[in-house]
C-alpha cells in the first residue's frame, strides 16, 4: 500500500515535471521566433532605407511598446496670459526681458512647473526653443511651451499649452513598433527619397482640439529633416498628413 502511494506521488511529480519543462520550452521558442521576427524587420529597414537613400539617426527603439490611451483637461491661464486663434496661451513681453546666465532660471519665474516639461534641442534654435509635456517618460505632443528670443539674452514672448491628465481609459496592450512604423511610412511613400529621420519618440496625441476633455491617443512621432509625422501606436495608422515642418 505504501508503495502504491509512493508509486503515485512519484508519478504525479514526473508528470509536473514535464509540463514544466514542456512550458520552458515553448517559451524559448516563442522568445527566438520573437527574436527572429524582430531581426528580420530590422533587416527589412535597413534594405528599404537603402534602396531610397534613407538615413536614421539614433537609435530605433526595439520592442513593441505597452500602451494605453489617456484623457486630459485643457488648462486655462489668468492674465497676463492671453487666449490667442491658435488655442494656445501667450504672454508677449515689450520691451523684451534681459536675460543673463541660465535661459530656463527665467523660464521658471513665468511658467509654473517647468520641470515638467522635456526641451526638444530637434526643434529649437537660438531664438526658438520647444518644449513638450511629460507623463512618465513619454511625451505630450499637444502639451507644448515655446519660448521666443530676440536674441541670446531677451525674451520676447512665451507660448503655452498644457494638460491635466485626468485618467487611463484602457490597460496596457502591445502596439506596434518603431520599426515597423518606418517600415510603413517609407513604402507608402511618405518618407521620401534623400529624407533624413532626425527623431523618434513614443507619446500621446489628439487629433480633436477643440473640445475641453481631449482623448489622447499613443503615438509615434516620426521627425524628419521636413516633416513630422503622428502614427497611431495601437495600429499603425497615419493620423497626420505631412504638414507639420521642423524649425528650422
Amino acid at each position: 500500500m505504501e508503495w502504491s502511494k509512493a508509486k503515485s506521488i512519484l508519478i504525479v511529480a514526473f508528470l509536473a515535471l514535464n509540463i514544466f519543462l514542456a512550458s520552458q520550452l515553448l517559451h524559448a521558442r516563442t522568445e527566438q521566433s520573437r527574436d527572429g521576427q524582430a531581426t528580420n524587420t530590422r533587416e527589412e529597414l535597413t534594405e528599404i532605407a537603402t534602396e531610397a537613400d534613407i538615413t536614421i539617426l539614433g537609435k530605433i527603439p526595439e520592442d513593441p511598446p505597452q500602451v494605453n490611451i489617456l484623457q486630459g483637461s485643457v488648462v486655462s491661464f489668468k492674465e497676463p496670459w492671453v487666449h490667442d486663434a491658435e488655442g494656445r496661451w501667450v504672454q508677449t513681453f515689450d520691451p523684451p526681458i534681459k536675460v543673463s546666465g541660465d535661459r530656463e532660471k527665467i523660464l521658471e519665474r513665468y511658467v509654473d512647473n517647468l520641470d515638467r516639461y522635456a526641451f526638444q534641442p530637434n526643434e529649437s534654435n537660438s531664438k526658438h526653443q520647444v518644449y513638450y509635456q511629460r507623463y512618465g517618460k513619454r511625451l505630450i505632443f499637444d502639451g507644448k511651451l515655446e519660448a521666443n528670443w530676440k536674441d541670446e539674452n531677451h525674451l520676447v514672448s512665451l507660448h503655452q499649452s498644457r494638460l491635466t491628465i485626468g485618467s487611463q481609459d484602457s490597460a496596457k496592450r502591445a502596439g506596434v513598433s518603431a520599426t515597423t512604423t518606418l517600415i510603413n511610412l517609407i513604402e507608402k511613400g511618405q518618407i521620401q527619397k534623400k529624407e533624413t529621420v532626425v527623431d523618434i519618440q513614443l507619446g500621446y496625441h489628439s487629433q480633436s482640439y477643440d473640445n475641453q476633455v481631449r482623448v489622447l491617443q499613443p503615438m509615434w512621432r516620426i521627425q524628419t529633416n521636413k516633416h513630422t509625422f503622428y502614427v497611431n501606436a495601437f495600429n499603425g495608422a497615419i493620423e497626420s498628413s505631412p504638414n507639420e515642418k521642423i524649425h528650422e
